[in-house]
């Protein structure tokens, strides 16, 4: 409600105060719709996770704090078809080493 003290400031005051709130008040009643919307978006989603998880048969959510999106995010990163072709070097691979460099035969300054 409006505070008793702004009885004493001019009328358009009020109306820009409870325009204010009015506006607000609409602003949120968007934003629960967004979100409810998001939220029934999210449920087949979330069952689809459930059913491909099952299939698979991973324990990942027997673990304490890895529920269905983890354990599906961790075997998406981890568990790939085999490519055909020779190994691709990632950041944590080593890769084959280099043979070393030939030793030099002649001086470059003489």
């Amino acid at each position: 409600m409006v505070p008793t003290h702004w009885s004493a400031l001019p009328s358009w005051t009020l109306l820009l105060f409870l325009a204010s709130c009015l506006r607000r008040r609409l602003i949120v009643r968007e934003l629960i719709a967004e979100l409810r919307a998001t939220d029934r978006k999210i449920a087949p989603l979330d069952a689809d996770i459930a059913s491909m998880l099952d299939e698979h048969g991973t324990t990942l959510t027997d673990i304490v704090g890895i529920g269905r999106t983890g354990a599906a995010t961790i075997l998406a990163i981890t568990v790939t078809d085999p490519v055909p072709g020779p190994p691709r070097r990632t950041r944590h691979s080593r890769g084959p080493r280099r043979s070393p460099r030939p030793q030099a035969t002649r001086s470059a300054t003489g």
